[in-house]
């Protein structure tokens, strides 16, 4: 705090208690925050020694459910291209058919 060498003792004496008063809150609060972290830090429990294992092995599942995904969707699309390329075809040849009828 920057005191002003003209104010009366009475600014100096609620300058310095309002001090002392912030002073005392943060140490209430710092206290306070200290208390919770003692009481939720708990023992570190023992690490599993096949975690990485499992995750890799997870991992390698997950990425065989996308290829079987991709697969399963590349076959219904490559499916549904024939049966439309073949309802072209059998468009085209009925066309060709009314086509040599109208000629005739």
């Amino acid at each position: 705090f920057f005191f002003n060498v003209t104010a009366t003792p009475e600014i100096y004496t609620r300058s310095i208690v309002g001090s002392v008063r912030c002073v005392q809150e943060t140490e209430r609060r710092v206290h306070g925050i200290q208390k919770i972290i003692m009481e939720t830090d708990a023992p570190l429990k023992e690490v599993d020694p096949f975690g990485d294992i499992r995750i890799n092995e997870a991992k390698a599942q997950i990425e065989k459910a996308k290829r079987d995904t991709w697969n399963n969707i590349t076959k219904i699309r490559t499916e549904g291209d024939d049966m439309e390329n073949n309802r072209r075809i059998k468009e085209e040849l009925r066309r060709e058919e009314r086509a040599k009828k109208n000629f005739k």
